[in-house]
């Protein structure tokens, strides 16, 4: 029974988790000379060590708004993700927080759908503490669902004012079973689904999600939108999860944040 656990467990990680073997530091960040730029390795409950850099815009004249807090998919890393156009965000008076979750780039260990959860709460709770100001939060892909999931663990939900969601899904099983009809129906469940969360959340959240979706089928960010009922759906064009590289999509996010209390 104990190696069908492990087989089961083993199956399901390799489905979810893609980490690159490649490993990337903060020299590997292009436009670096423009940031602040702080790392930080936090320890969960586990003593598992997760891996966080910290970029504030360097020289800035706009008026700060707030953090976000980045939340990659199954396929990305900290860094590609500084090299990207959600950096952009920096211009418009936000700092940029990421990390990486257990088994991704320097943070240790072997990535588990529990395992991220626990240093996605890790992340939160760390910087809720240390930050002032309103923290915002941005899931990508995978990165939202894990990011729904962590926030039915958090206590305190009062510093995170508002909740981005591109290209995601509401329930793992869902997913699996579309993808491997039988297997998928036999070995997922949605214990570590996004549906776990209160569909009353009160964090407002805007989902983005394209209707020409190639990974993740556009129905799948419908589900989410009919299950948040505080929860608004901007639906676009184009691949998944490419939506901020047009500024006007990236100034249409921006409006949803600045309108924070």
């Amino acid at each position: 029974m104990i190696c069908l656990i492990k087989l089961k467990n083993r199956f399901i990680n390799n489905l979810i988790f893609k980490p690159s073997k490649d490993v990337f530091g903060v020299q590997d960040i292009v436009l670096a000379d423009r940031y602040k730029i702080t790392e930080n390795n936090i320890l969960t409950v586990e003593n598992s060590i997760v891996e966080t850099i910290k970029l504030e815009p360097k020289n800035s004249t706009v008026k700060k708004i707030g953090t976000i807090i980045m939340f990659a998919g199954n396929g990305e890393n900290i860094i590609n993700t500084a090299n990207s156009e959600i950096m952009e965000f920096s211009k418009q008076g936000f700092n940029i927080i990421l990390f990486s979750y257990r088994g991704y780039n320097n943070s240790k260990g072997k990535p588990t759908l529990k395992g991220a959860i626990l240093d996605s709460k890790t992340v939160i709770e760390y910087y809720s503490n240390k930050l002032d100001g309103n923290i915002f939060l941005y899931g990508r892909s995978l990165g939202g669902s894990i990011l729904l999931r962590t926030l039915k663990e958090l206590k305190n939900k009062s510093k995170i004012k508002k909740i981005i969601i591109e290209g995601s899904f509401l329930s793992f099983r869902d997913l699996a079973v579309e993808m491997f009809p039988f297997i998928g129906k036999l070995l997922m469940s949605d214990k570590y689904s996004a549906n776990q969360l209160d569909k009353n959340c009160n964090i407002p959240m805007l989902i983005i999600h394209s209707k020409d979706d190639e990974i993740i089928h556009f129905k799948y960010g419908k589900a989410l939108h009919r299950y948040f009922i505080n929860s608004q759906l901007e639906t676009t064009s184009g691949n998944h999860t490419e939506y901020v590289k047009k500024s006007e999509n990236r100034n249409f996010i921006n409006k949803f944040m600045e309108n924070s209390p």
